[in-house]
């Protein structure tokens, strides 16, 4: 009983730590002003509890996409599975959570907190998947994960929450259609970047299509926080900033 505890342990620790090592490098980055603790700690916990009625919707939709296509695999089902009976399930559900517990909230005053909720969402989530699969198929599993996908869901956070923030200073400035624009961007971007992810390796013949995409959008994401970082802004606006901003989107160096 000891030794199956300290397993228990070992299992739930590695499950845990990249996504919190990875988190917290994205709250590090959020230097005009910190977000409190115990919301980033909810967060991360209803994100962890959204893998549940996320399990149930894809079980769902997996039983009517094995109906449509008369249980007969090929590249348009696992297309379908992927895409929608996994990646939108998922992210909608981080969304649903992320925007009904920190839209309204005084806190977010900065577009880049609508980062820093999204992948605190996203943390949460992973951890209790990667838990899940730990159980189900063992340490060495766990490890894989820590390397694709945990970084793959902090990095949908990532994605997510640059629409989020910009959508929520949107709605501050007095333009909903914008806001509506880029709250459709925030479940759309990090739907399809999930979805070609689950695709790439669910497909034997893609598994080096699949580990450069990973490479890529690890690299890209890196260097996109940065650079949303240290041009945050208040979600109430900036003119002066705003300006630079837009100069600096028609160079290309926005997300």
């Amino acid at each position: 009983m000891i030794i199956f505890g300290g397993y228990i342990r070992i299992l739930i620790l590695l499950a845990t730590l990249p996504a919190l090592f990875l988190a917290y490098q994205v709250y590090k980055l959020d230097t005009i002003e910190k977000e409190p603790p115990k919301m980033l700690l909810h967060l991360a916990l209803w994100g962890g509890i959204m893998i549940f009625p996320a399990m149930i919707i894809e079980i769902a939709f997996g039983w009517v996409i094995d109906f449509a296509f008369g249980g007969y695999v090929n590249i348009f089902y696992i297309l379908v599975s992927n895409f929608i009976g996994v990646a939108m399930v998922e992210e909608a559900c981080k969304y649903f959570i992320l925007k009904r517990r920190t839209w309204a909230s005084e806190e977010f005053n900065y577009r880049y907190d609508g980062i820093v909720y999204a992948v605190c969402v996203g943390a949460g989530f992973a951890v209790f998947e990667n838990v899940l699969y730990g159980f189900s198929y063992g340490l060495g599993t766990i490890l894989l994960r820590a390397i694709t996908a945990i970084p793959a869901h902090i990095i949908f956070g990532i994605f997510m929450g640059h629409y989020y923030g910009e959508a929520r200073r949107m709605e501050n400035i007095g333009d909903p259609s914008g806001s509506f624009r880029y709250r459709a961007y925030s479940v759309i971007v990090p739907l399809l970047l999930h979805g070609f992810y689950d695709f790439a390796a669910s497909v034997e013949e893609m598994i080096w299509v699949f580990w450069g995409f990973v490479v890529v959008l690890d690299l890209i994401a890196f260097r996109q926080i940065k650079l949303y970082a240290a041009r945050d802004v208040s979600v109430d606006g900036d003119v002066a900033y705003d300006a630079a901003y837009d100069e600096e989107e028609k160079n290309g160096n926005d997300f």
